[in-house]
């Protein structure tokens, strides 16, 4: 397999050969001694492709417990626990909900202002503000309007 891997302050770039693998170790020898011969290489062409990355859902119970089973592992039941106690002591909103699509009367600039103080998040937090729009958030497609999707209600 030929891999090559350039770092500077920027980052760790990786490079790879279009065929991924050599099989014959003769080849392989070949293009070792020659890259040992001069360590200097010359870029002939580059391609890249642009990768959008689609904002996330807001979340209902189910793709809640889906999340944390998957990142967390942590079961349904569990994960419905914590989240119960979580919204007792006032940290998020009910989590019994099928809805993800915020109401129009729910000021998310608002709790997401709440989040941009915190030493790990608040950064990104506060890019969420300087966008144009806000905090603004993928519409879902499901309602019950009887509750807002899962959402922090205070910081600690």
């Amino acid at each position: 397999k030929i891999k090559v891997t350039y770092r500077s302050n920027d980052g760790v770039t990786e490079f790879s050969w279009r065929r991924v693998r050599v099989f014959l170790q003769v080849v392989c020898q070949i293009f070792h001694d020659k890259c040992m011969e001069n360590p200097l290489a010359t870029v002939v062409s580059k391609t890249s492709r642009h990768k959008s990355k689609w904002r996330p859902l807001p979340l209902d119970t189910v793709e809640f417990e889906k999340l944390a089973s998957r990142k967390l592992r942590i079961n349904a039941k569990e994960t419905m626990r914590i989240a119960e106690k979580l919204y007792t002591q006032g940290y998020i909103s009910y989590p019994r909900t099928e809805t993800n699509v915020f109401p129009s009367s729910l000021d998310l600039n608002a709790v997401v202002g709440k989040q941009t103080h915190d030493p790990q998040w608040g950064a990104f937090a506060s890019g969420i503000l300087q966008q144009p729009g806000g905090a603004d958030p993928r519409r879902g497609s499901k309602t019950d309007n009887a509750h807002p999707p899962i959402h922090p209600t205070k910081y600690t």
